[in-house]
Formats: structure tokens, sequence, C-alpha cells
């Protein structure tokens, strides 16, 4: 699956770290970078890089907490939510030949225990 996305989002510039701290900030509002390193289980120095990376081109907005000095907080801008948009059809194209793999029980199965493994319990 990795390797489908990786392949719809080359030709938009993009990857999938990028999508999913975009699309993490963009769901969840503000998050600090370490929330955000755990969230989408990425080493802390190489989310650190590719947030750089992004605010440098606009795609996100990094400032201190105000809670807590020590904290940076990352937000989406919204170039960075409209590369989000762009994007989403992509990977969903990506995922598809996978996906129909699956009967429509099956599928509605997946969802189910995706579902419940998400939330934990």
């Amino acid at each position: 699956m990795t390797n489908a996305l990786r392949e719809r989002l080359a030709p938009l510039g993009t990857s999938l770290p990028v999508i999913q701290i975009i699309k993490r900030v963009v769901d969840e509002g503000a998050l600090n970078q370490l929330d955000l390193a755990r969230k989408i289980e990425l080493e802390p120095s190489a989310l650190c890089r590719i947030v750089i990376e992004l605010e440098s081109k606009g795609l996100v907005r990094r400032e201190r907490d105000p809670d807590d000095k020590r904290r940076v907080l990352v937000t989406a801008t919204p170039a960075g939510a409209a590369l989000l948009a762009r994007a989403q059809p992509h990977m969903l194209a990506g995922l598809e030949p996978i996906a129909s793999r699956l009967t429509r029980s099956e599928h509605a199965q997946l969802c189910r225990l995706l579902e419940k493994l998400v939330a934990g319990g």
C-alpha cells in the first residue's frame, strides 16, 4: 500500500510523510511536534526536518506553544490544506486496486477491525 501511495504522490511533488503531517494538523488543529511525531510514527528528528521544509514552502506554520514555550506547535496553512485536497484523490486512486481485491463484506469487516484498532479497544 505504501508503494502504491508513493507512486501516486510523486507526480504531485510530495510524499506520504508530508501528507500525513498536513492531514493530522488539518484534522486535529495545532499539534506539538512531539505528539505529531508519535501520531504518524516518525522519529522526532525526522519530523522536525520535514516540518522545517514544509514551513519554508508555506505549507505549515510553526510557533511556540503559549502555554509551554519549550514546545513548538504545527498548524496547516491554506496552501497546505490545498495540497492535501489535491493529494487525497490520487491516494484513493492508488488504494483502489488493492481494496478491489476484497468483497464488500470483507471490506466492511476490515473497516470495523481498523476502527477497533484505532479506538484502542
